[in-house]
């Protein structure tokens, strides 16, 4: 059942389907007793009367493919309400007709249109929760890279100091194997020093046999030294290969290391590119987000150019109001007329 109620041409309550729709300026003043609706009583209450609302008022009832309608006047100032106005219907035109079944049409699908921009708004504020919390997800993910990207930094400049102090160490020990070899080469100039010297006594041993003695016992003590030196030049060779041995264990390491390096370089690469894909996926989303506001914008637009046909439709009524005034005016002083003339 639909239930429908002018002021004139304009339809200012709709009750259908058990919607109710009202016009603006006219919202919370009007009602109807659902209870009494049932008794077949479509009463409109309206609160907080004022001058302007004197009008006649047309009730127009539709329940299938019957439809009803009555006229009545109401007169705020004097506080009465004539009923059935019947020669009103008769007078109106076609045009006052049109522009009810208009008027009617507008306030329903100006309800229907709301409803699906509500709708819609509700739809782009829940995609605009997603796309927040996406980016969260990923600025929490971002912060979470930059910290591991720290922790990695971190350790690496450890490492370099931990090279770096090898490097020291190596250098340390390059210098004390020069200083060895220094000692070797001074011990073997000694060495051949003492042939030398072992050659003279020789020489000078067929001279005397008393020089020869001594010689023995300088030759004796000569070879002592030289067994002392052998064993020290054993000991200096076997320092030396296990410093070689040192040196290329440290080599390994440091070959390691670097290929150790080398890996973590590419990881921060491989990082870099994910960080890359990321940033490009946040300003994907950002243009998404300004794609939204530009249509929410345009949906604004839209909504501005409804309430400004509203206006016009509005301004329309009230003319329409001020000729039927005219019209009503006119009537009652006809109606007058005839009535004094009866009398």
């Amino acid at each position: 059942m639909t239930i429908r109620w002018f002021e004139y041409t304009e339809c200012i309550y709709l009750y259908k389907n058990g919607q109710v729709t009202e016009r603006r300026g006219y919202e919370g003043r009007l009602s109807l007793n659902t209870q009494e609706m049932e008794r077949g009583n479509v009463s409109l209450r309206m609160k907080n009367t004022q001058e302007s609302d004197s009008a006649v008022y047309i009730c127009q009832v539709i329940h299938g493919e019957q439809e009803e309608e009555t006229v009545m006047y109401l007169d705020v100032k004097e506080g009465s309400m004539l009923r059935g106005l019947k020669d009103y219907l008769q007078h109106e035109t076609q045009v006052d007709k049109l522009m009810r079944e208009t008027s009617a049409d507008e306030l329903e699908s100006y309800k229907e249109r709301l409803e699906e921009m509500k709708q819609t708004l509700k739809e782009f504020e829940e995609k605009i929760k997603e796309k927040d919390s996406i980016l969260e997800e990923m600025s929490k993910e971002l912060k979470d890279t930059e910290t591991r990207l720290e922790k990695t930094t971190k350790q690496l400049n450890e490492n370099i100091k931990h090279i770096l102090e090898k490097d020291t160490q190596l250098d340390e020990m390059t210098q004390q194997m020069r200083e060895k070899e220094r000692q070797l080469e001074h011990s073997v100039k000694e060495e051949e020093k003492t042939n030398r010297q072992l050659e003279n006594s020789v020489k000078e041993e067929e001279k005397t046999k008393r020089q020869l003695e001594n010689s023995v016992k300088e030759v004796e003590e000569t070879k002592r030294q030289l067994e002392t030196l052998g064993k020290d030049l054993q000991d200096k060779n076997t320092q030396v290969e296990n410093l070689r041995v040192l040196l290329q264990e440290k080599d390994l390491q440091l070959e390691d290391r670097n290929h150790r390096l080398g890996e973590k370089d590419k990881l921060l690469e491989e990082r870099e590119g994910e960080l890359k894909d990321w940033r490009q996926e946040l300003e994907e989303k950002d243009k998404l987000l300004e794609k939204k506001e530009k249509q929410l914008k345009e949906k604004d637009i839209q909504v501005e150019d409804v309430n400004k046909e509203n206006d016009k439709l509005a301004q329309q009524v009230c003319d329409v109001k001020t000729e039927m005034e005219r019209l009503r005016r006119e009537t009652s002083t006809q109606m007058t007329g005839e009535l004094d003339t009866v009398t």
